[in-house]
């Protein structure tokens, strides 16, 4: 039994979208699709989210984009399976296994990684280490996000901080994740329409989010990752230098209080590479 609930700006995809949950999700599955549509009141989705969990007469929730597809059928036993234990917080189709202190979305590097899905249109594989059913990692992607719903009622999504329409899945995972292991599911397929849009304002969003908010969470790894001191070094080297690209490419942000951070990391041969790239690349 599931609520899936959906912030809908295009009618038609969600109408697709509920016709393709239909012939997928198994038979004899009680669920129901609660369409909220935000073309005119433009609510920020944490809003969007929470009003339509408090709708749900289920004990299961997915929130999910309307550009998505799912590709396995019967998906809903599979999910409720690893959904009903004790321990379990948020299942997705994409996370990391650890989420840098360095300000950054979900992703860290291939290694951590960990993805089961479509994306684009191209149709391009993203998948990385999906090896087994689900695998346990600290932070997910918002493209569908199952969780049970008195998980939901404990740690609902951040409306007081979240104005907008980006970093609600990082802020609800890292929330859930301090009390309820998140995980990604590797055995259901599913195409995403889109790549996401990871432009100025989501920028502006995300960092804003690290300072006030999620600073004190920092790093967060899966239970099961094991780092060395050395290891978790070069990740967070990496995730800041990456940071300092993304900050280049956009003029009113100040790489100052990030740059000091930067130069901070031993002097080693990689940090020198990335060091030369930062000067140099335009």
């Amino acid at each position: 039994m599931i609520s899936i609930i959906v912030c809908s700006v295009k009618p038609k995809l969600l109408e697709a979208l509920a016709c393709n949950i239909r012939e997928t999700i198994g038979e004899g599955v009680a669920y129901e699709v609660i369409g909220i549509d935000n073309r005119e009141a433009k609510q920020p989705i944490a809003q969007v989210y929470n009003q339509g969990a408090r709708r749900a007469k289920y004990p299961y929730l997915l929130f999910l984009h309307e550009d998505v597809c799912f590709l396995s059928k019967h998906w809903y036993d599979e999910i409720a399976c690893q959904l009903s234990q004790d321990d379990c917080g948020v299942i997705g189709f994409a996370g990391t296994k650890y989420k840098s202190l360095a300000p950054s979305g979900w992703w860290t590097t291939e290694r951590l990684n960990v993805s089961h899905l479509v994306q684009g249109e191209d149709k391009r594989p993203l998948k990385f280490n999906d090896n087994g059913r689900f695998v346990e990692v600290a932070v997910l992607d918002g493209l569908a996000l199952f969780v049970r719903k008195k998980v939901w009622e404990a740690y609902p999504f951040d409306e007081k901080l979240l104005k907008g329409f980006h970093c609600y899945d990082l802020d609800f995972t890292l929330q859930v994740g301090t009390a309820y292991k998140n995980y990604v599911c590797c055995s259901v397929d599913i195409d995403h329409f889109s790549y996401g849009n990871f432009d100025e304002k989501w920028l502006e969003v995300m960092l804003q989010m690290h300072r006030q908010k999620w600073y004190a969470m920092l790093p967060r790894a899966a239970s099961d990752l094991r780092l060395s001191k050395r290891q978790q070094l070069r990740v967070e080297e990496r995730q800041y230098f990456y940071l300092l690209l993304t900050l280049k490419r956009f003029p009113s942000f100040s790489l100052r209080p990030y740059l000091s951070r930067f130069f901070r990391f031993p002097l080693t041969g990689y940090h020198l590479c990335h060091l030369f790239k930062l000067l140099y690349k335009k």
